[in-house]
């Protein structure tokens, strides 16, 4: 028998399976934990669910280690061991599809993505909370489980030290997903990375 893949059945523990799908040997079984293809994503379907996939990322911060303005060096996404956006920004729409956003109206969001944090840095004027929005385009969706931040070369007192890490596929019109919650992150030294796993 040629064994194709199915729709996931998954078990939950402590419940009996019997009557209540494909059971081992049968041609509808399928093994717990299969990856699947879901649209151009490969999901992992398991007991604890799937792994999303966001297109949209921001880093929500709330108050600064010191100083009335944030100033930031760089800001990484990362997939296992890839790092998003993969390419550097040159402007706040390119490379294309990257758009980089913030809520404020500075106009060079994008540094925090130029993958270098020594550079000009996104540096927000009378700012202590504030969010800086990465949004990956239309088929780019990722499933992260971690984020860099780097401190910029000089000022690292004015690095966030209490914020949020958000991911959404509608622009956080309505569906805005908290990944991680850092606080107390103080003691920032220049071009310092910290890394925030999910």
């Amino acid at each position: 028998m040629i064994w194709r893949p199915k729709k996931p059945h998954l078990i939950l523990p402590g419940l009996s399976n019997e009557g209540s799908g494909p059971q081992a040997g049968d041609e509808d079984y399928q093994p717990p934990g299969l990856c699947f293809l879901m649209g151009h994503r490969m999901m992992m379907a398991a007991a604890g669910g799937s792994v999303p996939a966001y297109r949209y990322f921001r880093l929500d911060f709330t108050a600064l280690e010191s100083g009335t303005e944030a100033k930031i060096g760089q800001i990484r996404w990362k997939e296992g061991a890839t790092v998003y956006p993969t390419v550097n920004m040159t402007s706040n729409t390119a490379p294309s599809p990257l758009v980089a956003l913030n809520s404020t109206s500075y106009a060079s969001t994008w540094k925090v993505h130029d993958g270098d944090p020594a550079s000009p840095d996104y540096n927000i004027a009378a700012h202590t909370s504030g969010w800086i929005q990465i949004d990956l385009g239309a088929g780019n969706e990722i499933s992260p489980d971690s984020m860099d931040l780097t401190a910029s070369g000089s000022e690292a007192f004015r690095m966030p030290k209490t914020f949020t890490l958000r991911a959404s596929n509608d622009a956080f019109a309505s569906e805005d997903v908290q990944l991680a919650a850092p606080s107390d992150q103080t003691g920032w030294s220049n071009l310092e990375t910290r890394n925030f796993a999910f």
